[in-house]
């Protein structure tokens, strides 16, 4: 019987080694834009603080001991498997489906994603998006995500252009499960960047 326990348990904890949190898929944008600059450009992701949530043990069904023993041990080496965040990984899917949006609607002549300032070769406008802060929620309030993001536009010989977008999931997303909610901040962040994008376009026209 020991042993019969002992190959269940090595069993368990390869499957759970092999399992992995599903990735958030890129970020959707339908909305038709009319706008465009005769501009090539630069868009400059910054990483901020990232503060995450961990799983509640609770939440793991946990049907006899071999199989909390094996979630406690899995816990314990790998924390990052049961951490909810939004982190480099969104944070990247989000900047180059920002890029792909971009891009597959000419907004501008052309459009280079970077994340080192040192890495901008010469381009007319600088998008910078800096995700200052991203947040997971207690499992009390269902890991919601709240996104604080502050986006800076330069041009040459032009004062900066800065916004700051707070945006966070909308309740009825929060019983749909995490990606969801990950996918939903992401597409109203989108939605408030491309918009901040465009009203910057608006008052350079004005300005001539």
């Amino acid at each position: 019987m020991v042993k019969l326990n002992c190959l269940g348990l090595v069993g368990l904890l390869f499957l759970i080694g092999c399992g992995a949190q599903p990735i958030m898929p890129p970020v959707q944008y339908n909305k038709p834009i009319d706008f465009h600059v005769k501009k090539t450009a630069a868009l400059q992701w910054e990483l901020g603080k990232n503060y995450s949530s961990r799983v509640a043990r609770e939440s793991y069904h946990q049907p006899g001991m071999i199989e909390a023993l094996a979630l406690s041990i899995d816990q314990n080496n790998n924390p990052s498997r049961y951490t909810l965040s939004y982190g480099k990984a969104q944070q990247a899917i989000f900047m180059t489906s920002l890029k792909n949006v971009l891009d597959r609607n000419q907004v501008f002549k052309e459009i280079e994603l970077v994340t080192d300032p040192n890495e901008i070769s010469a381009k007319d406008v600088v998008i910078a998006v800096f995700f200052k802060t991203a947040r997971v929620a207690s499992p009390e309030r269902a890991y919601s995500i709240t996104l604080s993001v502050v986006m800076t536009i330069t041009s040459q010989g032009k004062p900066p252009f800065k916004r700051t977008y707070l945006v966070q999931n909308d309740d009825e997303v929060l019983r749909k499960g995490f990606i969801a909610q990950q996918s939903d901040v992401s597409e109203r962040l989108l939605e408030k960047v491309i918009a901040g994008i465009e009203e910057w376009h608006k008052l350079e026209r004005k300005r001539g």
